[in-house]
């Protein structure tokens, strides 16, 4: 008999990119965020006067991404980021979200791992894209080599 639910139980859907984004340029919540303050930026960004970002409570999920100047609770001490869902007295909806915090400055061989390697793992080298530039960071998963 064939699963209903697709591969291991798990309902198969179409993915969706919604093309939209937030900046908050200045920094509204402060440099220092706590997680329920994560929670009140996507509250902030679908609540926006101009360009709101989408909700969709059946199959939304919102991403949020913090640069190196951003340290979020917890941040290289014991995550280098993390996924929860919104809570409905924050957000007003509950979504799947996930952050994921910039490192480079505060902890690169902490949370850059494989392209940065910790000091404590002697003879492993770290992963390098054969063509990456300065001006463009993608990685392309199946290129990736090691540094020499």
């Amino acid at each position: 008999m064939e699963n209903p639910h697709g591969h291991n139980g798990f309902k198969s859907g179409t993915v969706s990119h919604s093309g939209t984004g937030k900046n908050d340029r200045f920094l509204s919540h402060g440099r220092k965020l706590t997680r329920l303050v994560v929670q009140a930026i996507i509250s902030t960004s679908i609540r926006a006067k101009t360009n709101p970002l989408p909700t969709d409570p059946n199959g939304g999920l919102y991403l949020v991404l913090t640069s190196s100047d951003i340290f979020v609770e917890g941040l290289c001490q014991s995550i280098c980021g993390f996924h929860y869902f919104t809570f409905p007295s924050i957000v007003g909806y509950t979504f799947p979200f996930a952050w994921v915090g910039n490192s480079e400055k505060t902890c690169p061989s902490l949370c850059a791992f494989p392209f940065v390697v910790p000091k404590y793992m002697h003879g492993v080298k770290a992963l390098k894209h054969p063509q990456r530039t300065a001006r463009c960071g993608r990685y392309d998963q199946r290129n990736w080599t090691r540094a020499s």
